[in-house]
């Protein structure tokens, strides 16, 4: 089967999966999870640090505590994605095949921590691979509300668009 390069195919809106493709896809999970833990605020599923968010709020108020809370977890993994978008649409490539490839990979990390599962050994260890494992699974649910967030927010305009010219 014989690649097709980029540069041959100019005229095309959006081309086939390639190599490179696969490294970027490979780098979207990669930041995504470095964004998630890179908070610092998530140890496992039952521990969170809240002191971070002390700095707005000085008043013992839970949901609102909550809500600043997950705005810091969820502003780096927005980011990263609305990134991996703008490289997707000036790369040209289609964002079905490379998000369902970064899928794919999430799986395979999830898969990963399946098998490192303990059913012995002390309650730390065992709740800690659980809480790994649901991690990676939620990272490929995750996986698909940051791309559809860092869609919008990079498709979005705010200025309605007129298809007149200003010389007519």
């Amino acid at each position: 089967m014989a690649q097709v390069s980029r540069k041959e195919h100019t005229n095309q809106s959006e081309l086939s999966l390639g190599w490179q493709d696969i490294r970027a896809a490979f780098f979207f999970v990669f930041f995504n999870v470095v964004a998630f833990f890179g908070t610092g605020n998530i140890a496992s599923l039952n521990t969170f640090n809240i002191s971070s968010v002390y700095t707005f709020i000085t008043v013992f108020s839970p949901f609102v505590m909550a809500i600043l809370l997950f705005i810091k977890i969820l502003l780096p993994l927005i980011m990263v994605g609305c990134t991996f978008n703008a490289v997707r649409v000036v790369c040209r490539v289609p964002a079905r095949e490379l998000f369902a490839l970064s899928l794919v990979m999430s799986d395979f990390l999830a898969l990963h921590f399946f098998f490192l599962v303990r059913d012995f050994g002390s309650w730390l260890d065992i709740g800690t691979s659980i809480s790994h494992y649901v991690m990676a699974m939620i990272l490929t649910l995750a996986l698909l509300v940051i791309f559809a967030l860092a869609r919008l927010a990079t498709t979005f305009s705010l200025v309605r668009e007129d298809k007149k010219t200003h010389g007519e």
